[in-house]
């Protein structure tokens, strides 16, 4: 079974603690970047304490259940 990575992430703040993140995901070798905003400034402010994958892992995660939609659709039409 293939699995999602990381490939990328970064984040924002387009207001004040509003937070816009993006992240680059590859599956099955196709990239595709999601962005969504949040309000989780300690997650922000966390992730930025780490460095390289575990940033940007920790980037996707304070954004996950906001692109888990899009990014289902995405996988789906790579499958077919």
């Amino acid at each position: 079974m293939k699995q999602v990575s990381v490939w990328y992430a970064s984040s924002r703040q387009v207001s004040y603690g509003h937070h816009k993140v993006s992240v680059e995901l590859n599956f099955n070798n196709d990239y595709k970047t999601f962005s969504a905003v949040t309000t989780d400034t300690e997650a922000i402010d966390a992730a930025y304490e780490l460095e390289g994958e575990g940033k940007w892992n920790a980037l996707y995660d304070s954004i996950k259940y906001h692109i888990e939609d899009e990014v289902k659709e995405w996988i789906n039409n790579q499958e077919l």
